[in-house]
């Protein structure tokens, strides 16, 4: 799997590196807005309708902290820290 033990801030770092527009969570019950240097998620968005985000473990419904990669073609897929999809 492609995020096996990839850590956030490992993510955040080469996505920033690589010119992507990173930006807080915007539907999230409690971290809506909140950059992630400051405690909060990251989404980017490229090629379309695809999105990357990271969701850390304050308020999960997916018990604890995963990644979730969306597309109108492939829908939803969450994937926990560790590479595990959930």
């Amino acid at each position: 799997m492609l995020l096996k033990d990839v850590s956030p801030e490992t993510l955040y770092c080469f996505l920033e590196k690589q010119g992507y527009t990173i930006l807080p969570l915007a539907q999230s019950k409690t971290l809506t807005g909140i950059h992630y240097k400051d405690g909060g998620g990251f989404k980017v968005n490229w090629g379309g309708d695809r999105i990357l985000q990271y969701h850390p473990a304050t308020g999960s419904h997916h018990n604890g902290a995963y990644y979730k990669i969306s597309s109108g073609k492939t829908g939803k897929v969450r994937i926990d820290l560790h590479g595990n999809k959930i």
